[in-house]
């Protein structure tokens, strides 16, 4: 009798210590499990930000190399919410995923953030075009700014600069982005045809070629052979696409200087 009482307290003994340890770690493996469930969800041309990439950095618990026992958590009955922040093409968001309990992920809120290096751009670029001017299209779509001695010329297409220096905009009727990438990828005519399809057109090698994320829109971002610099701005909403390249200029960093300042204001 006392040997059996002996053996039920030391299984009641075992019982609770195994309760108070799974007590202990259930939140962090159920938050574990959804948050490795989201990041497996990710599209191949997404990937997890760094800590050191957003401001302020961000602190993630989830973010170190989940143990075994860590890994074989569950996802309590009415589901579990986690948090990545992500950059695809381009474009940076903090991403609210809700994963089930049967392990299916869905994006319950995605909103865009800026990463610490933009954010410095963003600082340097205000103090470089503090004195510049702004022009807003005459259909109130956009607005963008350029250095003060430049002038505007409005025609079939918008045209900046001085003698020196162009840059012309366009604007297209279709807002997609897959139109702004066909554009973005298209091959540019270095000979005397606008495109491929003109007799004379010799294809031109695409220098340098990008995705940014430009005040939370995506841009499309290209070099040519010669030099010249163009950028697609899709807005869907809008059905329209932007189009900003350079005609004389083929400084990187002033033209990024003014694309930065772009933005859609209608």
């Amino acid at each position: 009798m006392k040997k059996g009482f002996v053996q039920i307290i030391i299984v009641g003994l075992i019982v609770l210590i195994s309760l108070i340890y799974i007590t202990a770690w259930a939140p962090w493996i159920t938050n574990q499990f959804a948050y490795q469930k989201a990041l497996k969800s990710l599209n191949p041309s997404c990937r997890q930000l760094t800590q050191n990439e957003y401001a302020p950095p961000i602190i993630n618990p989830y973010w170190k190399k989940p143990t075994l026992p860590e890994q074989l958590g569950l996802v309590p009955p009415f589901g579990k919410e986690t948090t990545l922040y992500v950059i695809c093409d381009g474009k940076s968001t903090k991403n609210i995923y809700f994963v089930s309990f049967l392990g299916t992920v869905k994006l319950k809120e995605s909103t865009p953030i800026l990463l610490k290096s933009q954010i410095q751009q963003t600082k340097n670029t205000t103090n470089e075009t503090a004195n510049w001017k702004t022009y807003k299209s005459k259909d109130n779509l956009y607005q963008i700014s350029y250095p003060g001695n430049w002038t505007v010329n409005e025609m079939d297409d918008v045209s900046m600069g001085d003698n020196a220096i162009d840059i012309s905009i366009i604007e297209w009727n279709d807002g997609s982005k897959e139109y702004a990438e066909e554009q973005w990828q298209s091959t540019p005519c270095g000979g005397s045809g606008d495109g491929n399809s003109e007799i004379g057109c010799i294809p031109m090698e695409i220098k340098e070629s990008k995705k940014i994320n430009l005040n939370g829109h995506l841009v499309y971002w290209r070099v040519d052979g010669n030099g010249q610099i163009h950028a697609w701005v899709p807005n869907k909403d809008k059905n329209k696409t932007i189009e900003i390249y350079s005609v004389l200029l083929k400084d990187k960093n002033l033209f990024d200087q003014i694309l930065s300042t772009f933005k859609f204001t209608n």
